[in-house]
């Protein structure tokens, strides 16, 4: 009986033997197939950008890009020692200074000319070429833009300071439409978040001659309806298929080829990218390339991802707190939508879409803030409520909040106003600022950044404090 039973095991043992050995013999040939597979550049999306971008019925002769280029080279910097953040009105400077100020406009006037030049072209767009993918395109004419808008803002307040509001207002006008060049999409979130930031520091700007100059109704009013016919053209809706191209081009740069899409994360193209992370993260690194997902199911994962973002096209902050309070924390943290820090390298939508946000509601509030000095001008006192400025005539409509359910809010104070926005609180806090630290990420930088939270105050303007720098 013992000889029967030693003898049925035997073959059992063989069989357990051969499975050992066929698995680990599986195990050794993915490790070969992981050391030997490479990933293969199949798709140009350097040139598929280009064609994404590229303006419908494009004609050279409508393209701004010639002429911002020539302003860019004729363009003089700023000397430093003119700089700081209380230095935002010409009469800010001492009589030194302020003859250094006046000489270097005057030394960009060509560049100026250039500059005006292109603001009134219907588009600006650049050809694109870089060899190693989507990832390292190099947005160079950024930096540049925004020196020549902030040279075309100094020149506006300079006109105002010496009484010529109409040469004013005209570089203003020139300014928003610079930062719409950029605005235009499909883009790059980067190149759309400049854009925004452009229209948002001219609008800045504007206020600040209506605060610090007088300027007649009939003046007001023509600033008012040249700015209306502006808003009205080139409507921006925040565009996420430019920024999609750099993830396929990540995909295709960082993982092992085949046709049928089922290769890894490649571990000779990624090993040692991330040194600093220590061992351990190799160590998970290398079991993401035996076992992770494979080409296929990370582009659906990029689809997915981005099909999440729909909802920022069409709802306002107040419309997306109140419906998914939770919206952006989800987006950072589902790991279903990434792979390590690898691949996937987009930070997120937030900044672009809240920018876009508060700079249509600054577009509202300096026309309503020309029209409450029209009415002003007109009757003698201020006017008790938007809804009035409306019936009267001087709005178009009353100017919504995209942070509340409600429109900005706006009052009478004494022989002032106030007007503001809720903000990002989404609370009412009677018109306050208030500086607090918050988590901020963009670009992959994150940390602790001092940031105006509460109430978004349009009026009245607050000046800067000589003292800051």
């Amino acid at each position: 009986m013992r000889y029967y039973m030693k003898s049925a095991l035997k073959p059992n043992k063989k069989w357990i033997l051969a499975a050992i050995v066929l698995l680990l013999g599986l195990v050794v040939l993915k490790i070969a197939l992981l050391l030997t597979a490479k990933p293969k550049v199949t798709t140009d999306y350097v040139a598929q950008y280009n064609k994404l971008t590229l303006p419908a019925n494009y004609d050279p002769n409508d393209n701004a890009a010639e002429d911002y280029q020539k302003a860019y080279d004729a363009f003089v910097e700023m000397p430093g020692h003119l700089r700081g953040s209380w230095r935002e009105w010409p009469n800010y400077f001492n009589d030194a200074d302020r003859n250094t100020f006046e000489q270097w406009l005057a030394s960009n006037q060509q560049a100026l000319e250039y500059f005006k030049t292109a603001s009134h072209k219907p588009y600006y767009w650049l050809e694109r070429h870089e060899p190693e993918g989507m990832a390292n395109l190099v947005i160079s004419e950024l930096n540049p833009l925004d020196c020549l808008v902030e040279a075309a803002g100094w020149e506006a307040k300079l006109y105002a300071s010496q009484g010529k509001l109409s040469q004013a207002f005209e570089y203003i006008i020139d300014c928003y439409r610079s930062g719409r060049h950029k605005c235009r999409t499909p883009s790059l979130l980067i190149e759309q978040l400049v854009g925004l930031t452009l229209i948002e520091k001219t609008l800045t700007d504007a206020v600040s001659i209506i605060d610090r100059t007088e300027i007649e109704p009939e003046n007001l009013k023509r600033f008012q309806d040249a700015l209306q016919e502006e808003f009205k053209r080139g409507t921006y809706v925040i565009d996420f298929e430019a920024e999609k191209l750099i993830q396929y081009d990540i995909l295709q740069r960082y993982f092992a080829y085949n046709k049928n899409g089922t290769g890894r994360l490649d571990w000779n193209t990624v090993k040692g990218t991330r040194s600093e992370c220590g061992i351990l993260y190799e160590c998970e690194l290398f079991l993401r390339c035996l076992f992770g997902p494979t080409s296929n199911e990370m582009v659906k994962r990029i689809n997915k991802k981005y099909a999440s973002f729909e909802p920022l096209k069409t709802e306002t902050p107040w419309q997306l707190h109140v419906r998914d309070p939770g919206y952006f924390k989800r987006v950072y943290s589902n790991s279903e939508y990434c792979d390590g820090s690898i691949v996937d390298t987009f930070s997120g939508p937030d900044p672009v879409f809240h920018r876009h946000h508060q700079t249509n509601a600054r577009k509202e509030a300096l026309l309503t803030i020309l029209a409450v000095h029209r009415f002003r001008a007109d009757n003698g006192a201020l006017p008790g409520s938007l809804d009035e400025l409306v019936s009267d005539g001087y709005l178009q409509h009353v100017p919504l909040d995209p942070y509340s359910d409600g429109p900005l809010i706006y009052r009478p104070i004494e022989d002032d106003f106030i007007l503001y926005s809720v903000g990002g609180d989404f609370t009412d806090d009677g018109g306050t600022i208030k500086e607090v630290d918050i988590s901020q990420s963009w670009m992959g930088f994150k940390g602790a950044v001092k940031s105006q939270s509460s109430d978004i105050v349009y009026w009245p303007v607050k000046r800067p404090d000589k003292n800051s720098g």
